[in-house]
């Protein structure tokens, strides 16, 4: 548990609701130090296959609209 502007947060949580998307294939989550806030929630996020595909998919169109 981490303090953000006096609630606490779970990296737990944080997790489960980042990979309840379905971009995400591992998520890590950390409590970065913040003057402000005390403590800022920093994710490290693995993409999914099927996010790397729509980038890629989407990369190629632009390719081909610059080609044009």
């Amino acid at each position: 548990m981490f303090r953000v502007r006096r609630f606490q947060v779970g990296p737990a949580e944080l997790e489960g609701t980042i990979l309840d998307n379905q971009f995400a294939d591992h998520v890590c989550v950390l409590p970065l130090p913040d003057a402000y806030s005390s403590e800022l929630p920093l994710a490290y996020i693995v993409s999914s296959q099927i996010a790397k595909e729509t980038i890629s998919k989407s990369g190629n169109q632009n390719v081909n609209r610059k080609s044009s």
